[in-house]
């Protein structure tokens, strides 16, 4: 699955975009390749954008060892971190919901899933039009990109 990523200090905020098939096995390693980035901190904002995903190949239990793997990365005592999540493909999106139920009784992260840019923009406060227009005009570092192929 390739992804890429960019952070925003301005906006402190990461935009992330995943492409093409989506598997419960590489989702440790997106997670490492963030933390590793030197630019990366812990509690910032995410819009995750899987608009680009081709395929999503995860189940119930999948998604739950992913969040699991995300509270091993997140220090007790840390704030939940809102991540909002653009999902307009229907089962994208029915997915991106069940993470985000089991990430609301889990207390470590905020999620939010929405269809539309304009919704998960208004999520975040931002003003913005559109995510181009966002990502043009929110001091965003250069994408940085990886593929995680398992």
């Amino acid at each position: 699955m390739p992804i890429s990523y960019c952070i925003s200090p301005d906006l402190d905020l990461l935009y992330a975009r995943y492409f093409g098939p989506m598997r419960a096995d590489q989702f440790a390693d997106i997670y490492q390749i963030y933390m590793d980035d030197p630019d990366y901190r812990l509690g910032r904002a995410e819009l995750i954008d899987v608009s680009e995903a081709t395929a999503v190949e995860l189940n119930f239990e999948q998604v739950k060892t992913i969040l699991m793997g995300v509270g091993r990365a997140i220090p007790k005592g840390t704030p939940p971190i809102r991540t909002v999540l653009l999902a307009p493909g229907d089962v994208a999106f029915g997915l991106a919901r069940m993470y985000q139920s089991l990430a609301d009784f889990s207390g470590l992260l905020e999620v939010s899933v929405h269809r539309t840019e304009a919704g998960a923009l208004s999520a975040l406060d931002l003003s913005f039009p559109s995510v181009r227009a966002m990502l043009a005009e929110g001091g965003y570092t250069a994408f940085r990109h990886g593929r995680i192929d398992t």
